[in-house]
């Protein structure tokens, strides 16, 4: 399994699926440089009466099931790219704006430590998990058609979908490689040479232009 970091993405629609909820979110990649999110949702105890579902879009620095991980600053940049978009809503992806008589995100934030609605959130694994400084919604369900298709389960689950820049652990490793390379030349041949504080001094001049572009 590919390791990979999302560097940027630009989420242009929020769609009402029918994926698990309670799921982490995972990054499906498409020739169309496109991606998929499935978040973390949860009906509210009255979403009969209020249609809302609470939604964690990504969490910061935990990595989802096909191995792609995000910053905090990263998640915030997504979310404030949806709100640009037009916070649009469809259903399985059909790129057809839901009416906001229909649904509509009511709420669009970054998380704060402590918020209690985040409190007792679990992954697929019923593992805890801290969503603290990650994207969160709150959805509203207006239609009653909708509503009651999501107490029968037609559809549970929210995906978010954009184009999205990633970069994978291995081009990261490269990089330091190559920068190694290029300011120590062949290591082996030099090391016997220097004392332990020589080579460490090196050896952080040739990964510094690396780490740098991180």
């Amino acid at each position: 399994m590919a390791r990979r970091r999302i560097k940027s993405a630009s989420i242009k629609f929020v769609s009402l699926v029918s994926r698990g909820a309670n799921r982490m979110p995972v990054i499906y990649k498409s020739e169309d440089n496109t991606v998929d999110f499935d978040a973390i949702t949860k009906a509210v105890s009255n979403f009969n009466e209020t249609g809302e579902l609470l939604a964690v879009v990504y969490a910061p620095e935990i990595r989802d099931a096909q191995g792609d991980i995000a910053s905090a600053d990263v998640i915030k940049q997504m979310a404030y790219e949806h709100a640009k978009s037009g916070l649009h809503l469809d259903v399985m992806h059909d790129g057809k704006p839901l009416s906001k008589d229909r649904a509509y995100v009511a709420e669009n934030f970054i998380i704060a430590k402590g918020d209690e609605r985040f409190s007792d959130w679990k992954d697929s694994s019923g593992k805890p998990v801290n969503v603290a400084g990650g994207w969160g919604q709150v959805i509203k369900i207006e239609d009653p058609e909708l509503r009651k298709q999501y107490r029968e389960g037609k559809w549970n689950g929210v995906s978010m979908a954009g184009p999205a820049q990633v970069e994978t652990e291995t081009e990261k490793s490269e990089r330091i490689a190559e920068s190694f390379a290029k300011h120590l030349g062949n290591p082996f041949s030099i090391i016997k040479n220097m004392d332990e504080t020589k080579f460490g001094e090196a050896l952080a001049k040739a990964l510094a232009p690396a780490l740098a572009a991180q």
